[in-house]
């Protein structure tokens, strides 16, 4: 476990307050470019994310500007999403390898506030590849475009019954002007149960639904690297994957407001932490792994995991931690799928 998991390279928390370990100029971290471009190897190809313009490769960033990349690279503000993706990031260098972008569209629908367009696809694993520490094995990713608030859902199944669930979590309480996805049919039963107007890509072409297709790009490569990060096995992608949605829609746009404020009208109010950081935590009465003895500290080591939402994309002030009894003997290879549930 320890050398899965090293103590050494854990950022602490003491009573979910954090401090970062280095200091730097903050003004000279605002004037970095949006988007930070190289590859795993450091070679000389460009990276090209979204619809952001092509960026120059890391051969030619400026060398005095090496260091702040560097620094960056380990703050919170970086652990948390790993945005942008940054050349002396590892964890950024893992999971967000891929191949350069090779189409790109338009989108010129006009969108008049929260609801106006709502996507959906489903991410299916073959043969087991995304069978977790649950009972999930697929998953569902929804996004508000307007709001660009986002989230994944691990689900048990491609079902109707469990799309219904997932996007009526997600919308509960807001209005759906449109639903858009890829016209598959358990998204169109579901659609159609909660009264959402519909419309669908061509079959056969998922470029008309590039924004569905790039949020699952980014859910993939943000979750792919938050694991890498922690030190995690790809198991706890059911975990990892909703935990890096609340970071990034908690995280400020360029209109210096988040998709959080444009979905709930205000900031988000909790501790934004790195998935897998080391917590000391008040433990649920119903915690089995977080019992303690009489006279023992009622505040327990543990490994943060996410964050609870209630219905509507709410959240109440509930933290999810591992206790860290639960990694007693735990095989942490990354193919390892045999964990307690």
């Amino acid at each position: 476990f320890l050398n899965a998991f090293p103590w050494s390279q854990i950022p602490w928390v003491t009573c979910f307050k954090i401090k970062e370990d280095f200091d730097i100029d903050k003004d000279a971290i605002e004037t970095l470019p949006v988007s930070i471009v190289d590859d795993a190897d450091l070679a000389l190809e460009q990276y090209e994310a979204g619809d952001e313009a092509r960026m120059p490769t890391i051969a030619n960033i400026p060398r005095a500007r090496r260091p702040i990349l560097k620094a960056e690279a380990k703050s919170l503000r970086h652990l948390l999403t790993h945005k942008p993706k940054n050349p002396f990031c590892e964890a950024c260098c893992r999971g967000k390898m891929c191949a350069k972008k090779r189409m790109s569209g338009a989108f010129n629908r006009e969108l008049k506030g929260w609801g106006s367009i709502v996507t959906g696809d489903h991410l299916v694993g073959a043969k087991g590849q995304m069978e977790g520490r649950t009972d999930d094995q697929d998953a569902l990713t929804i996004k508000d475009v307007f709001s660009d608030l986002k989230h994944c859902y691990p689900l048990v199944s491609k079902s109707a019954e469990d799309a219904y669930d997932a996007m009526q979590h997600f919308t509960e309480g807001r209005l759906v002007s449109l639903w858009y996805s890829d016209g598959s049919g358990e998204l169109e039963s579901a659609a159609s149960k909660l009264c959402f107007p519909k419309d669908t890509s061509l079959p056969g072409t998922p470029q008309n639904n590039a924004i569905a297709e790039r949020n699952n790009k980014d859910i993939l490569q943000g979750t792919r690297t938050l694991l890498a990060q922690a030190g995690l096995p790809c198991a706890f992608w059911i975990k990892a994957a909703p935990a890096y949605c609340v970071l990034d829609n908690t995280e400020p746009r360029e209109d210096g407001f988040s998709p959080w404020y444009h979905t709930h009208g205000e900031e988000f109010k909790g501790l934004r932490l790195p998935l897998g950081c080391a917590v000391i935590y008040f433990p649920a009465g119903t915690k089995e792994s977080g019992a303690t003895e009489k006279w023992e500290s009622t505040g327990k080591q543990g490994i943060f995991a996410g964050y609870h939402l209630d219905s509507g994309y709410h959240w109440r002030g509930t933290y999810l931690v591992w206790d860290l009894s639960e990694f007693d003997g735990a095989d942490l290879s990354i193919n390892n799928k045999k964990f307690a549930r």
